[in-house]
């Protein structure tokens, strides 16, 4: 299963992802859509963290905190689990430079 479609069937992202206009619960329609917001948005859609396996909390906490009072910053900020984040910025890290 693909990281994203592991992601997206998260309830708690289908809510975000529907408060946001996404077909919630279709990966596919989920990532032609974010295709057009791309072409059409003035600002950031900041929900791509979701599409890039971002922690889903952190990807919610940014969107709603609109990137301010997050908890610890490495790779990108975290608003959720800090020891996890933590753990996957070594992982990424370590990736990034081998």
């Amino acid at each position: 299963m693909c990281i994203f479609l592991s992601v997206a069937l998260a309830p708690q992202v289908q809510e975000v992802l529907l408060e946001l206009g996404y077909p919630a619960g279709n990966p596919d329609a989920c990532a032609a859509h974010l295709a057009r917001v791309f072409r059409q948005a003035e600002t950031f859609p900041h929900e791509i963290g979701f599409f890039l396996a971002y922690p889903p909390d952190d990807v919610i906490g940014f969107i709603r905190h609109q990137g301010r009072d997050y908890k610890a910053m490495g790779l990108w900020k975290v608003y959720g689990d800090c020891e996890q984040a933590e753990l996957l910025n070594i992982i990424l890290s370590w990736a990034h430079y081998r």
